[in-house]
């Protein structure tokens, strides 16, 4: 079985400079964190797993607004949640 290295990280992903600040496995974004964009702005605030928004998060606008706040799947919008 495979050891599993959980660790919290500033991780930059993508080539569009987004920057991950929290639980990684394997430097892959897992667990709780927040997702930046290339400018240094919040993006969203909430769970990841393999790379992608899952669970509760919320997603904010450019200018730090919450955008959206409720559940993901597979890196979308799903379920119960309130878009702003």
């Amino acid at each position: 079985m495979k050891e599993l290295s959980i660790k919290e990280y500033c991780l930059d992903i993508g080539k569009e400079g987004k920057r991950w600040e929290g639980s990684c496995i394997d430097m892959i974004p897992n667990g709780f964190g927040m997702l930046f964009d290339k400018n240094g702005k919040l993006e969203y605030k909430g769970c990841m797993h393999d790379g992608k928004k899952t669970c509760y998060g919320e997603e904010f606008y450019s200018n730090g607004l919450i955008q959206y706040r409720g559940t993901f799947m597979n890196d979308k919008r799903h379920g119960y949640g309130c878009l702003y």
